[in-house]
């Protein structure tokens, strides 16, 4: 168990993408951030694939060289089944912001996660929070 004395003023629990992009953005800021993760990286996770909209978003975060860098696999559409019996199928070929990327889920949320370790983020690996108090001066 680690016991912390007002050493943060931000915790931030899960380190997928949401909770590593929004550590890196407040780290950047001046906000000294530890990042809890319950899970290593190495494990499975579910794929995932991307639209070239994400893009941009890359280039914003300053990752677009890291996001490239991951292994991925460029499609040219994608077929799903939701609530009818006949699949849905949006093809690619014609969108001019180019093709969608499928993207090794477990090495993008790793990606994100070492970026906000990278941006002065405290991280830890296999963490779990069992329990949080607020202490009379009001600070967690």
């Amino acid at each position: 168990m680690i016991r912390m004395k007002n050493l943060y003023d931000v915790l931030i629990v899960g380190g997928g993408p949401a909770g590593s992009v929004l550590a890196r953005s407040l780290a950047t800021q001046g906000w000294k951030v530890l990042l809890l993760e319950g899970n290593y990286y190495s494990r499975p996770r579910v794929g995932e694939t991307f639209s070239p909209q994400l893009l941009p978003m890359m280039d914003q975060l300053g990752l677009r060289n890291a996001f490239e860098a991951l292994p991925q696999v460029e499609t040219y559409g994608t077929q799903s089944f939701w609530s009818e019996e006949s699949p849905d199928f949006r093809s690619a070929i014609l969108d001019q912001q180019g093709n969608p990327r499928h993207v090794n889920r477990a090495a993008f949320d790793e990606m994100l996660f070492d970026a906000a370790q990278a941006s002065g983020v405290e991280t830890l690996l296999h963490a779990r929070l069992h329990s949080l108090q607020q202490n009379p001066e009001g600070s967690w």
